[in-house]
């Protein structure tokens, strides 16, 4: 920090690059354990917190959640699990299919999820949402599918929206 501090960065950014880094390692060594934990065998849980009530296994789903909730705990779970730091490793590329399930789901029954992420306390069901179909259009743009990244990057403009 002092290094960058010397730099003429401003504490703010300082503070920020410190908190930042902090955050980097605590999330490497809870990715690290998930992964341990499957590996082991061992069930993983999603529960997920939604304006609606909890959500997870178990639990019964409350009303305004759309049925399929699931699709997204698991697909958000790949998603940040699978974040290539260097850039050298297929990353969250890798859980295409994860991504296509709840793609599909998103399509079919919009009337369930729109509604959804319009409250505002689902933000960050949105925000992932986001980075999930961002991830999916650009794996189908890469592989030269226009049609199917085009549909993908329409919902998720929808979700944007929200």
């Amino acid at each position: 920090c002092q290094k960058l501090a010397g730099m003429g960065l401003s504490d703010l950014a300082v503070e920020r690059e410190f908190r930042d880094a902090a955050l980097d390692a605590r999330m490497k060594e809870s990715n690290k354990l998930h992964r341990e934990v499957r590996r082991a065998g061992r069930p993983v849980l999603h529960v997920s917190g939604t304006a609606f009530g909890m959500v997870g296994p178990g639990l019964p789903l409350p009303a305004g959640v759309p049925a399929n909730f699931a699709l997204k705990q698991v697909a958000t779970t790949a998603f940040f699990e699978g974040m290539s730091r260097s850039g050298k490793s297929l990353g969250n590329l890798k859980h295409e299919r994860l991504y296509r399930e709840f793609f599909d789901d998103l399509a079919a029954d919009r009337a369930a999820w729109l509604p959804f992420f319009e409250h505002e306390e689902n933000h960050q069901h949105a925000e992932n949402t986001c980075g999930i179909l961002g991830t999916l259009a650009t794996i189908y743009r890469q592989r030269g599918a226009l049609d199917d990244c085009e549909a993908v990057l329409d919902m998720e403009q929808e979700v944007l929206a929200r």
